[in-house]
Order: structure tokens, then C-alpha cells, then sequence
């Protein structure tokens, strides 16, 4: 019987922690409108102004990527970057400012949902703290990196770079299969799990922030090569997530502004609806993650992120 009410998701230390998060989000929001009004109501006129449908798709987007943020240690932003590039336009933001509005928001929005899962996993056992010492520091410098490499870069570059990482990552899912011994593949594999993680870490929160993506994709099959075992390389894939999205969202509001991103702000609406919607949703992720085959699923999130580069490429070619 304790056995079960343990691994209950929402155990009542879950719902406490998750009302501290709902205290500490309020409280910043009081604070905000008290230190400075006109950015305050500036969040509360774009809610109230957007439109049911895409307040509506900003939580369900949040439960999906919060769900996949704890049963797969990714970011969850392959699937709210995609969402994003159609819900900010009715929040107000302008065409040209989209996709650096996007990464930034969905690094910030990530926020929440990293602390909340490495909250977990740390509840639960699963992180690998060596490991996350190795990769951490060097990922959130290398996030603050990789927001900077964003703002050079024009918009519709940092869309195809996103497509890009989509289209390979979903057809990786997909096939399922490892790399025959040999392959290209393989050699490629072999290769990247022999590099030193001070390597490794910057790199990888580099080009996660520059796409505004969790690093589940990269660095764990970087820790199973290194010997990890799956449950815990996801595990604490999803505290070094934290750190990109820390290292990533300070970029975006510490770093000037460039000629190619002029107003590459976070839309804070958005990534409110998001950001609390997936930490509520995170709990879940985590109990599933060992209880379920993922092949299937795995193939499943291969459509997902297929479907969402196209959905990008389109919105790219043909705004």
C-alpha cells in the first residue's frame, strides 16, 4: 500500500511543491505590476486581448511538452517552438520578430518545467549528480553563447535551423533501431561519446539555447554511451535542461540587441500559460517513464516532431 501511494504522481508532497511554484509565480506577478506597472499590464492586456483558442492551445501545448519534458528528459520545445510560431502573432508580436520571440520563449517558459522535473527525479533517486556537475557549468555558459549566436542571425535562418534539427531528430525516433556496428552512424556515436564533457557541455547548451530546445536529444545518448543507464541519462538530462534554460533565457535579456533580432523579447503571456501548464504536467512524465514501453511512443513523437518541422518550413517559405 505505501508502495503505491509513493509512486503516485500527485503524492501530497507534489501538490506541495506545486503550490509553492503556483505561491512563488503569483508572488512574481504582484511584483511585477508593483515595481512596474506598464510592464505588468502590458502581460495582463495581451491575455485579456488574445482570443480563447489561443490561450486554449498555449496550456495544451504546456501539458504536451511538460508530459514528454519528464518521460523523455527533452526540453519539450520540439513541440512548443512549432506552436509558438502560430500563437505569438496573437499576442501581439510581429511577423519579422517571430522567431527570436520564439526561442526566447520557449527557453524562459522551459524554466519551470526543468526545476520542476529535476525536482523529481531528485525526489526520486534518478540523478546522476556526477555527471551533472561534469556538464552543467559548462552548458549554461555555453547556453549564454548560444543565445548571442541566435540574435546575429536572421529569422528565417534560425526557422530553417530549427527544421533542420526537427527533421533529424523525429527521423532518428522513427527508425528506433540503433546504428548497425560499422555504420556511419555507429562511428559518429562512438565519436561523440569519447569526448570530454567539457567539451560536450558547452556545446551542446549552445545549440540547444540557439534553437530553444532541451538537451534530452544530445546528452543522453552522450551519458548512455558513457555508461548511464537510460532512466537515470533522462533523469539528469532533465536537471541540465535547467541550466540551459537558465544560461539561455539570461542571454536573451542580458545580451544587446542586434541588428537581426531588434526586439527579440520573451512574450511573457505565452510562456506563462506554457510554463505552468508543464510543470503541472511533469509528474506525470516521470511515473511513466518506467512503466510503459517506449518504442512506441518514441515513434509516435517521431510524427510529432515531423509534422511540427512542416508546419515551420511552411510558415517560413509561405508566412
Amino acid at each position: 500500500m505505501n508502495s503505491s501511494v509513493k509512486q503516485n504522481p500527485w503524492h501530497r508532497r507534489n501538490w506541495g511543491w506545486t503550490f509553492a511554484i503556483g505561491l512563488v509565480g503569483t508572488g512574481v506577478g504582484i511584483g511585477t505590476l508593483w515595481l512596474s506597472p506598464e510592464h505588468g499590464m502590458t502581460v495582463l492586456r495581451s491575455l485579456a486581448a488574445a482570443r480563447t483558442a489561443p490561450c486554449v492551445l498555449g496550456v495544451a501545448c504546456g501539458l504536451v511538452s511538460g508530459f514528454l519534458a519528464g518521460l523523455l528528459g527533452i526540453g519539450g520545445s520540439l513541440v512548443v517552438v512549432p506552436v509558438l510560431y502560430l500563437l505569438l502573432p496573437a499576442f501581439g508580436v510581429p511577423a519579422v520578430d517571430v522567431p527570436h520571440a520564439a526561442v526566447a520563449t520557449a527557453l524562459t517558459a522551459m524554466l519551470p518545467t526543468a526545476m520542476r522535473g529535476a525536482w523529481v527525479q531528485h525526489q526520486r533517486g534518478g540523478l546522476d549528480h556526477g555527471w551533472l556537475l561534469r556538464l552543467g557549468p559548462g552548458a549554461a555558459l555555453g547556453a549564454i553563447g548560444g543565445a548571442l549566436f541566435a540574435l546575429q542571425l536572421h529569422g528565417p535562418a534560425l526557422a530553417l535551423m530549427f527544421v533542420a534539427q526537427s527533421l533529424y531528430y523525429g527521423w532518428g525516433l522513427l527508425r528506433a533501431a540503433p546504428p548497425a556496428p560499422g555504420s556511419l552512424r555507429a562511428r559518429i556515436a562512438q565519436r561523440c561519446g569519447a569526448l570530454p564533457p567539457w567539451n560536450v557541455g558547452p556545446l551542446a547548451g549552445g545549440f540547444c539555447a540557439c534553437l530553444g530546445m532541451g538537451a534530452g536529444s544530445l546528452l543522453v545518448p552522450y551519458l548512455m554511451a558513457r555508461g548511464v543507464s537510460l532512466l537515470r541519462a533522462t533523469a539528469t538530462s532533465q536537471a541540465l535542461n535547467l541550466c540551459i534554460a537558465l544560461g539561455g533565457a539570461l542571454g536573451f535579456a542580458a545580451l544587446p540587441a542586434a541588428p537581426a533580432a531588434p526586439a527579440a523579447t520573451v512574450c511573457w503571456p505565452a510562456a506563462l500559460l506554457i510554463g505552468v501548464a508543464a510543470t503541472l504536467a511533469v509528474p506525470f512524465g516521470v511515473a511513466t517513464a518506467s512503466r510503459i514501453p517506449l518504442a512506441l511512443f518514441r515513434r509516435a513523437l517521431g510524427i510529432v516532431n515531423l509534422l511540427g518541422a512542416a508546419v515551420l518550413l511552411l510558415r517560413t517559405l509561405w508566412p
